[in-house]
């Protein structure tokens, strides 16, 4: 493997560092293509890569063509995700959900719902692995890794055998192990199925088996999505989230109060449920884990301003540019209800979600165009909206610079 050399004026290895979502990737698509034009290189940006759930495959794209003009690579990835349709992902016709429906309703009542041959989701995607296949040329990953194109690419999910996180990755050397004895790592080559296991949403997408185990989303277990980039060697992060990033929790707590006060609540639906369940799996992570190396930064600068003779060594102070949402994705799709395709809108009513309830669920199965169009042009604004901080970010020589939405 060839080392990796850095192209135009990007002096420090740049890490992508791209979250999970379900649809609400999309949003990943339109950051990327704003940056494309900002800092307007031909070469790709990013030699260090990681992702989890739909970031997986969002960096998949990006690293199997790290050959060719990364303003032409954003835009095909929009483009992607700009025509995307459900059924492109899972099986959306009435007789495959009745079908599953039914193993359900049979697994429950005869008692063998605990059993290996039971059901353990509710949606097929057997046409994720068409599109993945379709549209990222994996051994093309392998080949730019080899010939030093990109340092690395880590792409993790969950086992569910162990409960651990699992990140595999093609690249390296990792600069230091992983030593939590719940996060472990397997190097080697990169295919669909390892995007397939990351973005394994629980209970609605089967778990995939790699190498005698099974794997589910990479997001479930994994406190520290920064940290795969970290030990591939990344000197600064780019970090794209999914959050609101002026979300605030108590504000809607009281409004909740205050309704409830006018009329009796009632008990939340299945979709409001696993809504709750997937922000608790996708949002808090990556926030939690900028603001610790925020901190870090912090304390490392006061260090080496009292002990200038400690910047020789490590740890080192790693800057970082975090790009989320300027609202919120799940009432977006809540806006959107209407406009989706009728056998999307079909399956969404049937787990409790419509355009009064369950919109964080939403948002995170919306694999239509109406929706995802809406995301692209939503990271697009927001990043251009940020051109003078990208810039900066991106110029040779700024420094330890921290920034964080």
């Amino acid at each position: 493997m060839q080392p990796f050399k850095p192209v135009g004026n990007i002096a420090q290895k740049i890490g992508l560092v791209l979250s999970g979502g379900g649809a609400r990737a999309a949003y990943h698509a339109g950051v990327l293509k704003a940056i494309s034009e900002i800092i307007k290189k031909d070469d790709h940006p990013f030699p260090i890569i990681a992702g989890f759930s739909a970031g997986a495959f969002n960096g998949a794209f990006l690293a199997a063509r790290a050959t060719s003009d990364f303003r032409q690579n954003a835009t095909e990835l929009w483009n992607v995700w700009k025509n995307l349709k459900p059924e492109a992902v899972f099986r959306t016709d009435t007789f495959k959900l009745a079908g599953i429906g039914v193993r359900w309703l049979l697994s429950l009542t005869l008692g063998r719902g605990g059993g290996r041959r039971g059901p353990n989701f509710l949606l097929q995607n057997e046409p994720l692995r068409s599109l993945l296949e379709g549209q990222i040329d994996f051994r093309a990953i392998h080949r730019n890794v080899e010939a030093g194109r990109i340092q690395g690419i880590a792409l993790s999910a969950t086992s569910y055998d162990t409960g651990a996180t699992v990140t595999f990755y093609d690249g390296g050397p990792f600069r230091e192990p992983i030593t939590s004895k719940s996060h472990f790592l397997v190097k080697t080559p990169l295919g669909p199925e390892h995007i397939m296991a990351s973005s394994a949403i629980p209970i609605f997408f089967p778990p995939v088996e790699i190498g005698g185990e099974y794997y589910g989303d990479g997001g479930i277990r994994l406190p520290t999505p920064l940290s795969p980039a970290l030990h591939l060697g990344a000197e600064r992060i780019l970090a794209i989230g999914i959050r609101h990033s002026l979300w605030k929790g108590p504000a809607a707590v009281n409004h909740g109060r205050l309704r409830s006060r006018r009329r009796k609540p009632q008990p939340p639906t299945l979709a409001e449920i696993a809504g709750v369940l997937l922000n608790a799996i996708f949002m808090e992570a990556l926030d939690v884990d900028v603001e610790r190396l925020k901190r870090i930064n912090q304390v490392l600068r006061l260090l080496y301003k009292a002990h200038p003779a400690a910047r020789i060594n490590e740890p080192r102070i790693v800057p970082n540019l975090t790009i989320q949402p300027s609202i919120d994705l799940g009432k977006l799709a809540f806006q959107l209800y209407r406009k989706f395709s009728m056998p999307l809108q079909y399956f969404l009513r049937g787990i409790g979600a419509s355009n009064e309830k369950g919109w964080d669920f939403m948002s995170y199965l919306s694999f239509d165009n109406a929706y995802t169009s809406r995301l692209l042009e939503l990271g697009y604004n927001d990043a251009m909206s940020r051109r003078s901080e990208i810039r900066e970010f991106f110029a040779e020589g700024t420094g330890s610079i921290h920034r964080a939405a």
